[in-house]
């Protein structure tokens, strides 16, 4: 059984204050979830994993893996 929402750590409000670009890799039960991110924090890179289970990771790691790279690539001054 899930605990009341409000118990719940509120993730939003620590994604929009970041100030630190933001890459969110989610599997599509978490679509609305990252939609909303990106609509509050459009800096956000959003990136749906449709075929992937829990581990994104270990599901898809070349997509993963080369999201990841070009990500931290464009970190760099």
């Amino acid at each position: 059984r899930r605990p009341p929402r409000s118990t719940l750590f509120p993730y939003t409000t620590l994604f929009r204050s970041l100030r630190a670009p933001l890459l969110y890799m989610v599997t599509p039960q978490f679509a609305a979830q990252a939609e909303n991110l990106k609509n509050a924090r459009p800096a956000t890179s959003v990136e749906i994993f449709a075929e992937a289970g829990h581990a994104l990771f270990v599901d898809e790691p070349g997509r993963f893996n080369q999201l990841l790279t070009e990500f931290v690539e464009r970190l760099k001054p």
